[in-house]
């Protein structure tokens, strides 16, 4: 296989208990983790800073991956960390921001031609790390090779009145193979459509809740655990999926 792994950064942002330096140090770790434990793999990071980000911590990310992709003068980034009335709200800026530019970090490895080799691509969310539960010839079976993998679906935390939605994937670790990228594409529009419609409803949806609306369950093979684990952003408790 040859996998390319899309990590989701932002270095620096006025949310959470990670400073920026500690932001940096732990992205980095998880790059390395992720070279220790695939072997030939690809590595993009898309940084999504909402307070732009200083030229110390990019040569770091640009140094350490092999595709950059920089959306901190994005303005749709802009929009949404400066938005006075989410300006101190962690979930919609955070989800928000993230459904914006995923579906424009995909495409930008489509245009530039850098997916030309690769079979399947896969999104991590920085600052996590690979476990000994991640089997990287699984992706490889037959069962999962023409999947998006997710780990299992979750009750919602939510009322249903908020979401419209019952379940949930979570989304640090998933995958799918590069014949699907274009549909990848077009689901992370769909979800962040769907995060735009319950907002303007009064209601809300995060990134695991418009995923599992935005994929076909067909289309989709959930297993236990995908193999991530590390400490949320808001209060650094740890997670393990």
């Amino acid at each position: 296989m040859n996998p390319l792994i899309i990590v989701t950064s932002a270095v620096e942002t006025r949310f959470g208990i990670y400073s920026p330096d500690q932001r940096i140090e732990m992205t980095i770790a998880t790059i390395n983790n992720l070279r220790e434990r695939i072997p030939n793999v690809q590595i993009a990071i898309s940084e999504v800073s909402g307070n732009g980000l200083k030229a110390r911590y990019e040569d770091r990310l640009m140094n350490a991956c092999d595709y950059f992709l920089d959306f901190t003068t994005n303005h749709d980034v802009k929009y949404i960390y400066n938005n006075k009335a989410w300006y101190n709200n962690w979930d919609i800026v955070k989800n928000l921001t993230e459904l914006s530019t995923f579906p424009k970090a995909l495409k930008v490895l489509v245009d530039t031609g850098d997916l030309k080799d690769i079979d399947r691509v896969f999104k991590m969310s920085g600052r996590y790390l690979l476990n000994e539960k991640f089997d990287i010839d699984f992706y490889s079976t037959p069962e999962a090779k023409d999947k998006i993998i997710i780990g299992k679906r979750y009750p919602s935390q939510f009322p249903y009145e908020v979401t419209l939605l019952r379940e949930q994937y979570m989304a640090r670790l998933l995958s799918w193979p590069i014949e699907m990228h274009s549909d990848m594409i077009q689901y992370y529009i769909t979800g962040c459509d769907y995060m735009k419609s319950r907002m303007q409803a009064g209601g809300y949806a995060d990134i695991e809740h418009c995923l599992f609306y935005a994929f076909p369950k067909d289309q989709v093979l959930e297993i236990e655990e995908v193999g991530v684990y590390g400490n949320i952003a808001p209060n650094g408790a740890p997670i393990v999926n």
